[in-house]
């Protein structure tokens, strides 16, 4: 049986096509050796509010050239308690959030001091609440140098695998505010439907 292998940079909870890729591979490639990219998903996230979306970023210490695997976040600014307070007034009240906000609070509040480090656990924690168990490979460990072609050739050819790369088609579900708006963070589905939900929605299994 070919292995999948999701190639992706690691993401600050991102929206509901990553874990899609997630957990339709069996391998997580986090492509942490490519330049870090300001004002992306690698340390934004949108969240629905009242009035419409907000975008909430991780503070990082510049200079922002650094590859992924060496961007630091920048601890002194108050990003933590900002973004805490944004999902507080966005989500309290949801159907789920209670059974979530505090781990969230936990990996967030966390002393990390690479960003690559909080990606990575908090996707890790929600995998583990939609039942995704992946392998994780670190491209920084043999792709130093590579493009990303190279570094997918190569690591599709190493562990005996192919690329997932299949179509996305975002799936409704009910929101805590109307209309509907694609392209949330994870954390939206979580707190207005549950994990379980969510993953039904992913796979399209009957709970």
């Amino acid at each position: 049986m070919t292995l999948k292998l999701w190639f992706h940079e690691p993401e600050f909870l991102p929206p509901l096509e990553f874990f899609y890729g997630l957990v339709h591979s069996d391998v997580w490639v986090v492509m942490d050796h490519v330049p870090y990219s300001i004002r992306t998903r690698q340390n934004r996230c949108r969240i629905r509010t009242r009035t419409g979306t907000q975008l909430c970023s991780v503070s990082v210490k510049r200079p922002c050239n650094k590859l992924i695997f060496g961007t630091m976040i920048d601890n002194w600014q108050p990003w933590k308690r900002k973004f805490l307070e944004a999902v507080e007034r966005s989500y309290m009240g949801s159907p789920f959030y209670t059974e979530y906000y505090e781990d969230l609070k936990y990996y967030v509040e966390a002393p990390n001091v690479l960003l690559e480090t909080l990606n990575v656990q908090t996707t890790l924690w929600i995998a583990h609440l939609l039942k995704i168990e992946p392998q994780i490979v670190y491209s920084k460990s043999t792709c130093q140098n590579l493009s990303r072609e190279e570094s997918v050739k190569l690591l599709c050819n190493g562990l005996g695998g192919e690329e997932f790369h299949e179509q996305f088609f975002h799936p409704y579900y009910k929101q805590r505010y109307e209309p509907f708006e694609e392209g949330l963070s994870v954390l939206d589905a979580l707190f207005s439907i549950s994990a379980t939900e969510t993953r039904r929605l992913l796979t399209h299994d009957k709970i």
